[in-house]
């Protein structure tokens, strides 16, 4: 168990975890799909866990109960959202995740339950820079890690209002950082940051990537 006194980034850090989707092409339970000794959830969730952020939230909706009641996590700095909307897309967990951030006092890190490959020195790279800008720019920004031209998970929130988290509930995740005026892209040498995994074939294919 780790102390939240461990968390040593300069501006704090709330990271979230979208993972409260229906599955639908996977045909089951994504987040609860075996996946290196647990599951995958449970795998993504201590993976974040290990970047020593301020709170690590993971939002979840469908199947709810049985994922908590499947997924044990004891550090303290861990908890679990419900998002009753989660029939909305993913976008609405997005809206749910970020209104829990203190912006402009507290940063966000968005990841997504079904990316379990993102190595640890990419998001470690995005924290670094998002710190960087926000201790010398106040308005809201995004940083992305770039792989291959393609943009991808996670993602780095800074000083956001309340008025740009309620529009989120009128478009998409992609439309809303879109509507965010300074955006930066890293490029990384991390094919994981795109490697989602959303049907039996793909499980199938990547589950010993």
């Amino acid at each position: 168990m780790r102390n939240l006194s461990t968390n040593h980034h300069k501006r704090p850090i709330k990271a979230i975890i979208l993972a409260a989707g229906l599955s639908t092409r996977m045909g089951r339970t994504k987040q609860l799909l075996p996946f290196k000794g647990t599951t995958m959830l449970q795998y993504v969730i201590e993976q974040v866990l290990k970047l020593h952020c301020k709170e690590v939230i993971a939002v979840i909706g469908h199947d709810a109960v049985t994922i908590m009641e499947e997924i044990k996590i004891s550090d303290p700095s861990f908890s679990w959202l419900i998002n009753e909307d989660y029939a909305n897309g993913q976008s609405s967990s997005l809206y749910k995740g970020l209104s829990k951030v203190v912006f402009p006092e507290e940063d966000a890190l968005v990841f997504l339950g079904d990316t379990p490959f993102i190595e640890k020195k990419t998001s470690e790279m995005i924290i670094e820079r998002g710190q960087h800008i926000a201790r010398e720019k106040n308005h809201p920004f995004t940083i992305r890690p770039l792989y291959n031209q393609t943009a991808g998970h996670p993602v780095y929130f800074a000083n956001i209002s309340n008025t740009m988290i309620q529009s989120i509930q009128q478009q998409s995740g992609k439309n809303f950082i879109r509507t965010i005026p300074y955006k930066e892209e890293i490029a990384v040498n991390d094919r994981g940051i795109l490697l989602d995994i959303d049907t039996r074939q793909r499980y199938e294919k990547l589950v010993d990537f």
